[in-house]
């Protein structure tokens, strides 16, 4: 069954009528024609059914697809609005209250997760396709928490940031690509990354070595195997650009 994360819904009027339609959004793995990973816009729902053993929902689509939509895996910040979408389905706003618990218990169990598995100064992905839906940073005194992933909208090419804005303990880079991820900086004392492929393909990590991140399994990259900056990026990482050297060498002059 295809699974969307992160998922909300939308509501649209109809072409040439005053009837309203319902899709879904989300990022899609298990999909036959998509890579996982990929966010995608569903089309018109058709029917939800709860699962509360589960702790799921079960969609069916016009185009006959059958979706599955963890009640962990909701996307909080739109909460209110998908409750009162799922009134149309006569589903209880109430059935979705456990939501919140399940991905603070999610979180829980991810951070333990990571702390079993990361050494000092190395960052744990998991990853769905090419989406690094969540990561974590083991700093220098043993302490583990969430850093932040966010697309960054290049003007050829999109990339993704897993960067730590409040302490800048850590910053990874990437591009994806066809099943895989080309990382363009990796900052100053990342010892290592740990990757949890949790998708249904197989990705490779395109760097000094090619590396195959297998479904299901854990692959530790290290810094060594990190074969330096890829391009010239205006962006700032390890708390500069590359217009600093020039910067500064004017400042001297003057």
């Amino acid at each position: 069954m295809i699974q969307l994360t992160e998922w909300y819904f939308s509501k649209h009027k109809l072409k040439g009528t005053s009837e309203m339609c319902y899709i879904a959004h989300g990022f899609v793995s298990g999909h036959s024609e998509l890579k996982d990973g990929t966010h995608i816009d569903t089309s018109m729902i058709e029917k939800i059914e709860m699962d509360k053993i589960n702790n799921r929902l079960l969609m069916y689509t016009h185009s006959k697809n059958e979706y599955e939509l963890l009640f962990a895996d909701i996307y909080l910040e739109e909460f209110k609005k998908i409750q009162g979408y799922l009134h149309q389905f006569n589903i209880p706003a109430s059935s979705l209250s456990e939501c919140k618990k399940l991905q603070e218990e999610c979180k829980a169990e991810l951070i333990a997760k990571a702390d079993r598995i990361l050494k000092n100064n190395e960052l744990y992905l998991m990853i769905i396709g090419v989406f690094v839906r969540k990561a974590f940073f083991k700093n220098s005194d043993g302490k583990v928490r969430e850093i932040p992933v966010r697309p960054h909208i290049g003007m050829f090419q999109n990339s993704y940031l897993v960067t730590d804005w409040e302490k800048h303990e850590v910053d990874f880079r990437y591009f994806d690509g066809i099943r895989s991820i080309r990382p363009y900086h990796w900052s100053d004392g990342l010892e290592a990354i740990q990757i949890e492929n949790a998708g249904n393909t197989d990705i490779l990590f395109f760097s000094g070595d090619n590396l195959l991140c297998k479904a299901g399994e854990v692959t530790l990259i290290e810094n060594t195997q990190f074969r330096g900056e890829g391009l010239f990026s205006p962006d700032v990482v390890n708390g500069k650009c590359i217009c600093s050297d020039e910067i500064e060498k004017l400042l001297k002059n003057k």
